[in-house]
């Protein structure tokens, strides 16, 4: 700020939680803020957030996110499924677990897999 001319004069002016108090006599002004300081939020005590926004933000597990998943369908599927699901190999074209080969059969696919160059 400048003045415009030898005898301009500028006022301040306190904000909210602000005191000015002039000191003619050792010509300072001091200028002090009260009330900034505030406790934490709670469940049943409002900080910087209600205690609504606490409660809210207690039950949102981390790293959770927005998604809305409306419908799930496996991989030998052919349509959607909501509510309840529950997913077994069948459903995404696996094979269950008491699936099994004949020892044979799984040395000729190495012995083939092998062979393969």
């Amino acid at each position: 700020m400048a003045a415009d001319t030898t005898t301009d004069t500028f006022e301040l002016a306190a904000g909210s939680n602000i005191t000015i108090t002039p000191d003619t006599t050792n010509d300072k002004i001091t200028i002090a803020a009260t009330n900034t300081t505030y406790n934490d939020a709670t469940t049943s005590a409002h900080g910087l957030m209600t205690a609504a926004m606490v409660t809210k933000l207690n039950g949102i597990a981390e790293g959770a996110q927005v998604n809305t998943i409306t419908g799930i369908k496996g991989n030998a599927e052919s349509s959607y499924r909501t509510g309840n699901v529950n997913l077994t190999a069948a459903n995404i074209g696996a094979a269950a677990s008491t699936h099994t080969h004949a020892g044979a059969d799984i040395t000729s696919a190495v012995e083939e897999a092998n062979s393969i160059t």
